[in-house]
């Protein structure tokens, strides 16, 4: 991310600009803030592209599309980036989505290598859910590719609509001729524009796109080549059979080879290609308890909750997670924008559900009054306690996903978890102008001006922690009823039997637009060569009020070098997962 230059402005409707992510042909993408602390990607039309209408046309497309999209998820999760907000008729039209604190698939593979069959699996049944949510609103996304997917810590993420298109209105806003999408991904029949042997663009291009993204990512190169001209590889793509030899799982190689039939109707569905991946067919969730009727509501099963990434990318994800929280803006002071958004109902109260059984509903139009954007002065930010006691009522929610860590010795791990955009967007009266005063003073919320003081060392005695357990972990970790999940980085370091020496920072996304930040400290109870245990301790809650004690947290290790933590607290649902090691420590 850089910095906002002199040209850029520090507001977007109601929402506060922290820098730059990226400009490309549309226009520039600014990371932002909303009022309640919720970070966003904005993305602001070039002006040029503004004046044409034919584009504004395409661009309002893109945004209903989305809406649609999340809109028919309902309560359940789909793998794509809501959008929150956006202004498509003004002089300078803009869209706000959720900001995923992920890689693109294309910069991750190229930057650590091709993934491992399982996160392959995993990504596939993420990516056919998508599009099972896409092609159920009567659309086509036709951009399908690696730069489009987004990896997140409780899964991928499929973005930029732009060039989807409503199957009933294709003819008019796609031009006769006109090839729509990318070299090497696109379907044979978008390469011939529709109008050649594989007949119209329908629903199956995005599949065989989905074919040759898998190959990517099992591989680290496209299936039809790289570094060719667009013109070899649209050839290629008609004309020769992908080159597959390269992707080591025989079953994997067969699907995507499936997916890569160059006649559309040979091309499997993506129900088929999600139950060929191993997840659970169409329409059930796979969580789904034959005996009770309590279902995870995930719609990707063990695949997706077993920590589905490799360990050096989740490092990487919850680095730039955690950095985000010390981000704020070059210029602090209110200076020019662009449109305000447009007023939206006011809140209405919302009871209190039952956290332990009640199924998780979908987020009501609230944009909570708090501001809880940590201040950059915090030192610590490490091992979280779960969320608990009024903090329930935003747990039973939103979509809640977690980015915790944990040190023993006092200093920060510097790893983070990342809370992704998922579920139904949030929506509420946002000012028409920007606030006079910075969102981390909000009086609703305050945030002390120092850090809260770290636990104080206790006496100095021998490491009681055994070696098999320190270094960096990730995993995630449920509630025994299944409802609600998080992911869970901890960093585990010497620590004395009684010693309170560790501290904690739980940094969670409601989906309601506000963030939750609980600071404690962990002591250290007891430990064998198998099992330790510790007991938290809150400092600090921002804002005030809405977390609570865990009680007792205990940690096993299991044979096959996992751990397996453990937390009795009735109030948040007495949450246990298991954790994989992602690097040693000592």
């Amino acid at each position: 991310m850089e910095p906002l230059g002199a040209g850029d402005p520090q507001w977007i409707g109601g929402y506060r600009l922290l820098g730059r992510l990226g400009a490309g042909g549309m226009g520039r993408v600014y990371l932002g803030r909303t009022p309640g602390g919720r970070t966003v990607a904005v993305k602001l039309v070039r002006s040029e592209l503004a004046d044409d209408p034919n584009f504004r046309a395409r661009f309002r497309q893109e945004v209903e599309a989305a809406r649609r999209v999340g809109e028919a998820a309902g309560p359940g999760r789909v793998w794509t980036a809501p959008v929150l907000d956006a202004d498509t008729e003004g002089a300078s039209p803009w869209v706000a989505t959720g900001y995923v604190p992920g890689p693109s698939l294309d910069a991750a593979v190229r930057g650590s290598g091709a993934l491992p069959d399982a996160s392959v699996r995993a990504l596939g049944i993420g990516l056919a859910d998508a599009l099972i949510a896409v092609h159920g609103v009567g659309l086509i996304h036709r951009d399908l590719k690696p730069s489009n997917v987004l990896l997140a810590l409780d899964g991928p993420r499929l973005i930029d609509f732009g060039i989807a298109r409503a199957m009933d209105t294709s003819r008019a806003l796609t031009r006769s001729g006109f090839v729509v999408g990318s070299p090497g991904y696109m379907s044979p029949e978008q390469g011939e524009a529709g109008e050649g042997a594989y007949g119209p663009v329908g629903p199956a291009a995005d599949v065989f796109a989905l074919g040759g993204v898998l190959a990517f990512a099992a591989t680290g190169t496209g299936p039809f080549g790289e570094s060719v001209s667009a013109a070899v590889l649209l050839y290629r793509v008609i004309h020769e059979e992908p080159r597959l030899d390269a992707v080591a799982d025989g079953d994997l190689r067969a699907l995507i080879a499936r997916c890569l039939a160059k006649q559309p109707a040979e091309r499997p569905t993506p129900a088929e290609v999600r139950e060929a991946l191993g997840g659970a067919p169409a329409g059930r969730d796979p969580g789904m308890d034959s005996g009770t009727g309590a279902g995870t509501g995930s719609g990707t099963g063990p695949a997706m909750d077993a920590g589905w990434l490799p360990a050096p990318l989740v490092a990487a994800i919850g680095r730039r997670a955690s950095e985000l929280l010390d981000v704020e803006s070059l210029n602090a002071e209110p200076v020019a924008g662009f449109g305000p958004p447009p007023v939206m109902p006011a809140p209405t109260p919302t009871p209190t559900p039952t956290p332990s059984r009640a199924p998780t509903p979908t987020p009501t139009d609230v944009v909570p009054d708090a501001t809880v954007t940590p201040s950059p002065a915090r030192a610590a930010r490490s091992r979280s306690m779960l969320l608990s006691g009024v903090g329930l009522a935003v747990v039973a929610v939103g979509a809640l996903v977690y980015g915790l860590t944990a040190t023993h010795g006092g200093s920060p791990s510097g790893l983070g978890g990342g809370a992704g955009a998922t579920g139904t967007p949030t929506q509420g009266t946002l000012p028409t102008t920007p606030p006079t005063t910075p969102p981390p003073t909000s009086p609703s919320s305050p945030l002390p001006t120092t850090p809260p003081s770290p636990p104080s060392p206790g006496p100095s005695s021998p490491n009681a922690i055994p070696a098999a357990f320190l270094g960096s972990w990730t995993g995630t970790i449920t509630t025994q009823d299944g409802l609600q999940s998080e992911t869970e980085n901890v960093v585990l370091r010497p620590s004395a039997i009684g010693s309170e020496n560790g501290t904690m920072a739980n940094i969670g996304d409601a989906g309601l637009g506000v963030t939750v930040v609980c600071d404690g400290a962990w002591t250290l109870r007891t430990a064998s060569a198998d099992r330790i245990t510790v007991e938290g301790r809150l400092i600090a809650s921002y804002p005030t009020g809405l977390c609570t004690n865990t009680g007792e947290e205990a940690l096993t290790l299991n044979s096959d070098g996992t751990l397996t933590l453990s937390i009795t607290d009735p109030l948040s649902g007495n949450p246990s997962g298991r954790l994989h090691r992602v690097s040693p420590g000592g």
